[in-house]
């Protein structure tokens, strides 16, 4: 009920009846249900962008640590070369750096098309939020003020 509304069980008999027959409507009830429908729609989005971000997030970690240990290979293949009996050691040293480093890349490549994922995920959450609000309007238009659904716009808590 509306904040400056007189209470529905205070109201004429005839108002009543006209406040039921609208709200018993076919366009009422639809708009309601649009709502909803749009409402499940967006949670749902939110959830799809909380996944991508959580892999995003769990790749580019991995992605990290391997370029650390590709820095420590490299930095330990230069201290072998020091001197001559080092240098075969540096020279396995910086192949197995190189491996870890397409290891690297691969794993940030995978973490970067997450990233694709959330910017896609976000832009569908940005229209099903518009979509949402006009589809209040349509109930607020089809509907009598005493039996509005809950228009409040839904968002990420992510």
């Amino acid at each position: 009920m509306p904040e400056s509304s007189i209470p529905f069980d205070q109201l004429p008999p005839e108002i009543k009846s006209g406040i039921v027959n609208k709200c018993s409507s076919t366009e009422c009830q639809t708009a309601k249900a649009n709502l909803s429908d749009i409402r499940n729609l967006i949670v749902a989005a939110c959830t799809k962008a909380a996944e991508a971000r959580g892999l995003r997030d769990a790749y580019a970690a991995i992605a990290a640590v391997l370029l650390t240990v590709v820095t420590g290979l490299l930095a330990a293949a230069g201290a072998a070369s020091a001197t001559i009996f080092g240098i075969p050691a540096a020279v396995v040293l910086i192949i197995i750096a190189a491996a870890f480093f397409i290891a690297f890349g691969i794993v940030a490549g995978i973490a970067a098309g997450w990233q694709g994922a959330i910017n896609a995920a976000n832009k569908e959450i940005a229209a099903l939020q518009q979509t949402f609000m006009d589809e209040v309007k349509k109930m607020r238009s089809s509907c009598s003020e005493y039996c509005y659904a809950d228009s409040l716009l839904p968002t990420c808590s992510n």
